[in-house]
C-alpha cells in the first residue's frame, strides 16, 4: 500500500508549503518613550511602563524556518538536523529561530505536526469503525516512511532522557493526535456504537499504543501491520459496544475468532460462574 508520503505524492516540503502560507509581517509603527525626566531611574521607566519595542517576529522567517526542517528531514538523519543545518537552510540566524521556538525538539515537533496533518484527517459522515481504522492506517504509514518516520522515534527515544523533548511530545505530537481520536470515540458513544461508561483515555492507548510499541521495537517489520488495523478496531468494538450489540448474532458467530478474547456473552458468564459455585 503507497505511503502518505511516498516520492510521487507530495513531499513533506510541499505539504507544509501548503499548509502555512507565509503572510505578510506586520507593520509596527515606531514607538519612541518620551524621554525620561535626567531624576528618573531604569526602574521608574520600567514602572510607568517605558521598556524598549523588541524586533517584532517575521512569519516569512517562521515560514522559511519550518520549510528547512520539512526539506532536511527528506536528506538528514535525526541527530544531523540540528539548530545550525536549519539555520543554514533557511537563511536565518539562531537568535531568530529562538523568537519562535524555546528548543530544537520543540521546533522539530512543530515542522512534524503541521507536515503530518492528513494523518489525523477522518470522513465527516464515517462510523466510528471507519474512521478509527483511517486514523491508525495513516499512523502506521507514517512510522513505515523512512525518513519522518524515524524522525518521530528518534524524537521519542530522546524524550526519554530530555524533559524539554517529553514536554514537546506531549503538546505537539500526542495532544492533538488523542484530541481527534476521542472526537471520534465521543461520537461513536453519542451515536450508540460504544457503551458510554467506557474510558475514552484508556480506549485510545488500547488502539494506538500498539503502533508505537511496534515501531520502537519491531523496526523495519511493517508487512503485517496496515492490515491489522481493520483487526484492531473489530476487536476493540466488539468489547466496547453496548451490551446489546455485544450478544447480538453477529458480534458472537459473525466475527473473527479475535473477537472471542474480547466478547463474551452474558448467558455464558453467568453459566460458567453458576458452575463454579456448584
Amino acid at each position: 500500500m503507497s505511503s502518505l508520503f511516498t516520492r510521487s505524492a507530495k513531499s513533506p516540503t510541499e505539504r507544509l508549503a501548503a499548509l502555512s502560507t507565509p503572510q505578510a509581517p506586520p507593520e509596527v509603527a515606531p514607538s519612541v518613550p518620551p524621554a525620561a525626566p535626567p531624576s528618573t531611574t531604569a526602574a521608574t521607566a520600567h514602572e510607568h511602563g517605558h521598556r524598549r519595542v523588541g524586533r517584532p517576529r517575521s512569519e516569512s522567517s517562521r515560514h522559511a524556518i519550518l520549510t528547512a526542517v520539512a526539506d532536511l528531514a527528506t536528506t538528514l538523519t535525526p541527530a544531523q538536523i540540528t539548530i545550525a543545518a536549519i539555520t543554514a537552510r533557511a537563511g536565518v540566524s539562531k537568535a531568530t529561530i529562538y523568537r519562535w521556538w524555546s528548543s530544537r525538539a520543540e521546533l522539530l515537533f512543530d515542522a512534524l505536526a503541521r507536515i503530518t496533518v492528513p494523518t489525523l484527517e477522518f470522513p465527516d459522515d464515517a462510523d466510528t469503525a471507519t474512521a478509527l481504522i483511517t486514523q491508525l492506517e495513516a499512523l502506521q504509514r507514517l512510522f513505515a516512511d523512512p525518513c519522518l518516520g524515524r524522525l518521530i522515534i528518534a524524537l521519542t527515544v530522546e524524550a526519554q532522557e530530555n524533559p524539554d523533548t517529553a514536554q514537546s511530545l506531549r503538546r505537539l505530537w500526542l495532544a492533538p493526535r488523542r484530541e481527534s481520536a476521542a472526537r471520534i470515540l465521543q461520537r461513536g458513544i453519542a451515536r450508540g456504537e460504544i457503551r458510554s461508561d467506557v474510558d475514552i483515555e484508556i480506549a485510545i492507548d488500547q488502539l494506538f499504543a500498539p503502533l508505537y510499541h511496534r515501531a520502537l521495537y519491531y523496526c523495519g517489520e511493517t508487512s503485517d501491520t496496515i492490515c491489522g488495523a481493520a483487526k484492531a478496531v473489530e476487536q476493540f468494538l466488539a468489547g466496547a459496544a453496548p451490551h446489546s450489540k455485544r450478544n447480538s448474532p453477529k458480534c458472537n458467530n459473525g466475527g473473527s475468532s479475535g473477537s472471542s478474547i474480547f466478547v463474551r456473552s452474558t448467558a455464558t458468564i453467568t453459566a460458567e460462574e453458576g458452575t463454579a459455585h456448584e
